[in-house]
């Protein structure tokens, strides 16, 4: 007899352990070591403190914080700054294609933590839409947003159709009278 191979489907992890805060930097983990290291100087009380459980975890969050703040030194040493960041963001926003001026406004406006603006009170206003419009209505120079104007052409209502109208009207007046 012929033994029969059984194929198995291949195990696919969608949410596995190895990656969960392996490599993503994590924030309350690094300071609550920052704490525990302005507390002792011991490495093992830190990482009692930061409630680790192996040397090596300890290691690999000092290890991300150091390449992080190297990271921000080399930036700051090339000359890239929130003011380098911000003065591209408004050359951006003064470009003369207006999807790419919404997108640097947008931006800006992430930034600053408005994207989804709602304001406690009588006053409640829309969105980011809604600011736009006011910076548009407070400096006409720097955006011009105007509302098209449109001109409505009805048409004439031929006789006949004047007649049957109302007819209408008197038989529906009949019904509720």
């Amino acid at each position: 007899m012929k033994e029969e191979i059984q194929k198995l489907k291949p195990v696919v992890f969608i949410n596995g352990n190895y990656n969960i805060n392996y490599y993503n930097q994590n924030t309350l983990l690094q300071g609550m070591i920052l704490k525990a290291m302005m507390e002792s100087d011991d490495p093992q009380e830190w990482k009692r403190k930061a409630g680790l459980k192996t040397m090596g975890r300890l290691e690999r969050e000092l290890d991300k914080m150091s390449r992080h703040k190297e990271y921000c030194k080399v930036l700051e040493e090339k000359g890239v700054n929130l003011e380098w960041i911000v003065n591209g963001i408004k050359d951006v926003a003064v470009s003369s294609k207006p999807a790419i001026r919404l997108k640097a406004y947008q931006t800006v406006m992430r930034s600053l933590g408005i994207e989804r603006f709602e304001e406690d009170g009588d006053k409640n206003m829309g969105g980011w839409e809604d600011v736009l419009m006011d910076m548009n209505d407070n400096n006409q120079t720097q955006l011009s947003i105007q509302p098209p104007k449109y001109e409505v052409n009805y048409p004439e209502i031929p006789e006949g159709e004047c007649d049957v109208i109302e007819r209408e009207e008197r038989i529906g007046k009949d019904l509720y009278e």
